[in-house]
């Protein structure tokens, strides 16, 4: 499946790079006492689908990709937006990871929350992708200030409807 991948790290094309130890992302969860999020999510996973702290995460749509990689401000640099292919990847819902921390780690509506990142049944604009495996396709320009306002609204849209359909 194509997708699309933003990220301050450099990968090149043509390769294909497998997360088959913990990465950044999971390490930086840790470093910050969060990584019971995505061992939480890990629970309610389907089988096929990968470990959240060994995966890589993409968008069906570049635009998407920016709206995620501008909520990093704290790192340094111009980020990097790749065409990518990925296997088979698991589908969840983003805005669904920011309600987490919002709770206690034994709170039973995150049960709730998991099965619907794992199987939607809403009308989700912004979805996450995740695989342990993925193909660099091409490096492109970043997205026009168009683009970027599409996946800044995209997101926007789905806290509207997380926040009318669990009040949060």
């Amino acid at each position: 499946m194509i997708l699309f991948h933003a990220s301050y790290k450099i990968f090149e094309v043509g390769q294909t790079y497998v997360a088959d130890k913990e990465t950044p992302y999971f390490l930086e969860k840790r470093s910050q006492g969060m990584d019971w999020v995505d061992l939480l999510l890990n629970e309610y996973k389907p089988d096929k689908a990968p470990i959240r702290q060994q995966t890589f995460f993409a968008c069906d749509k570049v635009e998407n990709c920016y709206a995620y990689i501008s909520s990093r401000r704290q790192v340094v640099g111009m980020p990097i937006y790749y065409k990518v292919e990925m296997e088979n990847p698991a589908k969840g819902v983003m805005c669904l990871t920011d309600i987490f921390p919002k709770f206690e780690k034994q709170n039973p509506s995150l049960r709730t929350y998991a099965e619907e990142y794992w199987s939607p049944t809403l009308e989700w604009k912004y979805y996450e992708y995740l695989s342990n495996q993925m193909k660099i396709i091409e490096i492109l320009n970043e997205p026009d200030i168009i683009m970027k306002s599409v996946g800044n609204n995209n997101y926007m849209m789905d806290q509207e409807l997380r926040k009318e359909v669990f009040g949060i």
